[in-house]
């Protein structure tokens, strides 16, 4: 256990220090020199974007990638609710069978987007989960896609729409005209899930070439309401040429840092909730600028800037982006990463290190839940399958624990014997290993081996979206969330959640209540001398002293003096004494499984029909089969004690039957129901 808990440690809290000390380390943002006859430096991405320094040039080779500056929303003044932003500005509707909400024509932004498969809590009556919120509003989330260049429209461009509203069906363009003529189409395009398709067009029916570079960006303000740890990263990510970015791109690094720009061609980029993503996902064959970027204000924005592209007099030009902006269900993202080609798009859901292990168990953990229809079931089939699974490991790990306790006594003679010859105490332990073939680190593999597994599993309960607000049963009504019944509410009676950390007071209290440590002092009774309760006596003597617990060995007559009371006519004194031995071994903390070879209340049953008192056996014997079912001694002293009083004929026979089964294999044939008696 202890090595258990160093493991996970070095595992949780070590990562980071390695990866930044020997792990390779993203690269530096994109820059250029300024020196004579080199390009101009260029402005930061958010210099440019909320003002204070001019727009980059344009590149001088069409198509090449350099840093690009992409156009945003100012901070907002006042904030307002969002039911008075949304009627500040014309809209165009949102309407597929799992999204709501509107599109503001104001810079065409998406900015309003509810999803209606998801409520806000378990309440009946719970909104939709809102994705974006617009600008001006608390929490302003949203999506944008537009040009940059001096004809370019700007972040505050009012649209013109081609229909009022948008559905599956039924694509929308947005389109703006610049003062030379210059058209600009914005064809947006959404299917039934949460995939939205842009398509930016441009017409130049002028004299003059014009050159543009097409963005996308996803812009936030104010950082999500799970925060970012080492289970769950929440904020901007991405991938780059096939690598996650994620560690590098959080909203403290970068706050702290400064922004991450780089040069990609292919991948996807966006911000990242628990349960929910908006990614952008840019023409795949096109190298790309991506950018990760922190400004004033507690805002945040990850965007992508396409390669320059000059459109000639008469000429026109376009380009494909896409916008998932939904759940992280993760059947639906698999389908988008292998049909539009998106590399590593199911790292949208944050599985960790352990993604190639975690992965496989949520298809098993979904599988099992179509099969059962319960999520709460489908979690304890998974249990029960992954730890027969683990079973020859954790039966190895048993195995190897055995191995050492036996060799324990033999190595502590060795480490008192040589305790004064360090080298030699460790020569002669390690020949002991090698003579009695154990491994001191057998016990430990299995441990490591499981680790993984366990830590996947872990994740995958945790951000399954899926399971979330998924019922089980009585008072369990979403499973992802944390089990509102506790002792500190009363079980849910006082209406509040108290503190986790006061838990660990009950932990101490439960733990001194039970009082797991074992005795440094044992008393064994061990029946007459020379017995072999006596050697079974000697031997727990032995191998308990070697971990500090003395035992005391006491000479007894046991039952057998009890029985002798009975035959000498003094019976209610030996059923006395009987009884007071039955309490006294219910008191017991420990009992030799499946009980003791001579259980006291086989002893008293057996007393009881020898002198006829058959209800009173009868009730001894039941309650024996209470605490040990399926007792082949209690279960022969019971039909005797049912068979005597001529009661449930019925009842007797299932008893001899089932006596019968589970002594089939037994090599006494019983007479009594006590081993004591005589014949028996």
């Amino acid at each position: 256990m202890i090595l258990f808990v160093v493991l996970s440690a070095m595992i949780f809290l070590g990562w980071s220090f390695v990866s930044e000390k020997y792990l390779p380390q993203p690269p530096a943002a994109v820059a250029t020199a300024a020196a004579d006859g080199a390009p101009a430096p260029q402005p930061t991405l958010m210099q440019t974007w909320f003002g204070g320094a001019p727009k980059p040039a344009a590149p001088t080779a069409p198509g090449a990638v350099v840093q690009g500056s992409v156009p945003g929303v100012a901070a907002a003044g006042a904030l307002q609710p969002i039911d008075v932003v949304l009627k500040a500005s014309p809209r165009v509707a949102i309407e597929t069978p799992r999204l709501t909400g509107s599109i503001n024509l104001r810079g065409g932004r998406i900015d309003d987007l509810l999803m209606t498969g998801y409520a806000q809590t378990i309440d009946k009556n719970s909104p939709p989960v809102r994705l974006f919120t617009p600008s001006g509003s608390a929490g302003a989330y949203f999506s944008q896609f537009g040009w940059t260049g001096a004809d370019a429209p700007g972040p505050d461009t009012l649209w013109t729409a081609s229909s009022a509203k948008l559905t599956p069906t039924s694509p929308v363009t947005l389109r703006w005209t610049n003062p030379k003529g210059v058209v600009f189409d914005l064809r947006l395009a959404v299917d039934d899930n949460y995939m939205f398709t842009v398509t930016q067009s441009v017409t130049n029916p002028g004299t003059t070439p014009v050159t543009l570079r097409t963005y996308g960006l996803v812009s936030r303000t104010g950082e999500f309401i799970e925060k970012d740890s080492t289970n769950l990263h929440v904020g901007p990510l991405g991938v780059m040429d096939g690598t996650l970015k994620d560690s590098e791109t959080t909203f403290k690094k970068l706050r702290e840092d400064g922004a991450q720009s780089y040069a990609t061609t292919g991948g996807w980029l966006g911000m990242t909730e628990k349960y929910w993503i908006a990614a952008l996902i840019p023409n795949q064959k096109l190298p790309i600028a991506a950018h990760f970027a922190a400004a004033p204000g507690d805002r945040y924005q990850t965007d992508f800037l396409d390669p320059a592209v000059v459109v000639a007099p008469g000429a026109s030009a376009s380009n494909v982006s896409r916008l998932y902006a939904g759940a992280k269900e993760v059947a639906l993202i698999d389908k988008y990463k292998a049909d539009l080609g998106i590399p590593l798009f199911d790292r949208t859901v944050s599985w960790g290190w352990f993604w190639f292990i975690a992965q496989p168990i949520f298809h098993l953990l979904s599988w099992l839940f179509k099969l059962t229809g319960n999520f709460g079931v489908a979690i304890i089939c998974l249990t029960l399958i992954v730890r027969a699974a683990l079973f020859p490991i954790a039966n190895k790990q048993y195995q190897s624990m055995a191995k050492m306790r036996l060799v324990q006594p033999k190595m502590k003679e060795l480490q008192e014997r040589y305790k004064d010859d360090k080298p030699r105490q460790q020569q002669e332990i390690m020949a002991l290993y090698k003579k009695e073939k154990v491994n001191p680190l057998a016990g430990c593999l299995p441990i490591v081996l499981q680790i993984p597994i366990f830590f996947a599993l872990y994740k995958t309960l945790m951000l399954s979206t899926e399971m979330r607000h998924q019922p089980f049963v009585l008072w369990i009504k979403d499973l992802s969330a944390p089990d509102p019944l506790k002792i500190l509410n009363l079980f849910g009676v006082l209406p509040f959640e108290p503190p986790s950390f006061l838990a660990i007071g009950l932990l101490v209290l439960a733990y001194l209540w039970l009082d797991p440590t074992p005795p440094k002092r044992v008393v064994l009774a061990t029946g007459p001398a020379q017995s072999a309760y006596e050697a079974f006596g000697l031997r727990y003597k032995k191998a308990l002293a070697a971990e500090g617990i003395e035992v005391v060995l006491l000479p007894s007559e046991g039952s057998s003096a009890n029985l002798r009371l009975l035959r000498e006519g003094k019976a209610e004194a030996g059923l006395a004494a009987l009884r007071e031995a039955i309490a006294g071994e219910d008191k017991l903390r420990y009992a030799e499984p499946p009980a003791w070879a001579q259980p006291v209340r086989h002893a008293l049953g057996a007393a009881l029909l020898q002198r006829n008192r058959l209800a009173e056996a009868e009730e001894v014997y039941r309650e024996d089969l209470a605490r040990t079912a399926d007792n082949g001694w209690s279960l022969f002293g019971l039909a005797q004690a049912l068979r005597l009083q001529s009661k449930n004929p019925a009842e007797v026979a299932a008893l001899e039957a089932k006596f019968k089964h589970v002594w089939a294999k037994a090599d006494v044939t019983l007479t009594s129901s006590c081993f004591c008696q005589p014949g028996s």
